[in-house]
This record gives C-alpha cells, sequence and structure tokens, in this order.
C-alpha cells in the first residue's frame, strides 16, 4: 500500500495526462475512456472495469453482507466498512454514539463442574 504513495508514476495516459504507479493501474484507467468493461456479473447484466469492482458489486447486490454490527442491525460487504462504522458509534458528533451504558455486556458462561 505504501509503494503506491511513494513509488514513482512511470506509466502516462496518453488521453487525458493521468499518471500512475502500475500498468494494471492504467489499464483500468484507458477503460474509463474508452467505455471498455471487460468483466461481466455471471448473475446480472452489469459489466465492470476490473475484476476486483465485479466481485465488489457481486457482493453487494447478490449477496448476504457477510459482516454485522453488534451494536445495531447494520450489516456491511467489507471489514473495512464495518469497522468505519463501529468508529461513529463512539464519536459524540455522529447520530450513532452510544454511551457506554448503553452496550450490554454478553452474558457470561454458566460452568457447570461435577460434584466430588
Amino acid at each position: 500500500h505504501i509503494v503506491k504513495h511513494t513509488k514513482e508514476k512511470k506509466f502516462h495516459c496518453e488521453k487525458c495526462g493521468g499518471k500512475f504507479v502500475s500498468s494494471k493501474s492504467l489499464t483500468n484507467h484507458i477503460r474509463l475512456h474508452t467505455g471498455e468493461r471487460p468483466y461481466p456479473c455471471n448473475l446480472c447484466d452489469e459489466s465492470f472495469l476490473s475484476a476486483s469492482r465485479r466481485l465488489e458489486h457481486q457482493k453487494r447486490k447478490h449477496f448476504e453482507p457477510a459482516h454485522k454490527c453488534s451494536l445495531c442491525d447494520a450489516k456491511f460487504v467489507t471489514l473495512h466498512e464495518k469497522r468505519k462504522h463501529l468508529k461513529r458509534h463512539f464519536k459524540p458528533s455522529s447520530k450513532l454514539y452510544i454511551t457506554e451504558s448503553d452496550i450490554v455486556p454478553p452474558p457470561t458462561r454458566l460452568i457447570i463442574y461435577p460434584i466430588r
């Protein structure tokens, strides 16, 4: 990830002058200019610039979100989205803000030991 921000951008778009770290990023960018969308969704009629965008679409539109907030009913496709959401629960200026007293601790386990 850091490489993206520190590495020289050697790949240039001839159409708009945009600069990119990798040839893959440039290829995806050029598709914005050409309108090419070579990654079709096999569950609907939409197509995408990259396989990763297709996968994100499928997770959002066709599958049940895998990550659920433990403090409210919100559901998220990615763990990153869930973590961003959870931070809002603890930010006083947020509509989702909760106080410590709002958090109900999980029930303690009852452990039964045999009598000897």
